[in-house]
């Protein structure tokens, strides 16, 4: 069993992984990959947005030096922008390289309703929401 107090590694003794990233995609296995997203992964960005309308371009700054957005739809996605969408592309991208069937999808269906709760004592998410990060296996 890994031993996962202190510092987080990515791969190496102790780790979640044997290998390197790089390392187990020079070594994949030869099958279909199905991967994607939904349209309103985590939206923890939405910090950034005040008044429902405008970006607080300071938070913006602080949050990412390099990156100047100047509408509140574009800013909300940010973070999943790079956690969600980029990684999945990326990885899509990569193994169809190889030749392997690859399907990307991007679950956009928003009347989930009550399919999806978070659980006991945690806000639900509300329609503006939604469809949020896993709800495509509702």
């Amino acid at each position: 069993m890994p031993d996962l107090e202190g510092v987080a590694l990515d791969s190496g003794p102790n780790t979640l992984f044997p290998s390197s990233y790089v390392e187990l995609l020079e070594n994949i296995m030869e099958v279909p990959l199905v991967t994607g997203t939904v349209s309103k992964e985590t939206l923890d960005s939405k910090f950034l947005i005040k008044d429902a309308v405008y970006v607080d371009q300071e938070l913006l700054l602080w949050y990412c030096e390099q990156v100047f957005i100047t509408r509140a739809s574009r800013a909300i996605n940010l973070a999943d922008d790079i956690e969600f969408y980029v990684t999945h592309y990326n990885l899509a991208k990569r193994i169809s390289q190889s030749k392997q069937p690859v399907y990307l999808y991007q679950f956009e269906y928003a009347g989930i309703g009550d399919a999806y709760v978070k659980g006991p004592n945690m806000p639900q998410l509300v329609p503006e929401e939604t469809p949020a990060h896993a709800q495509e296996m509702a």
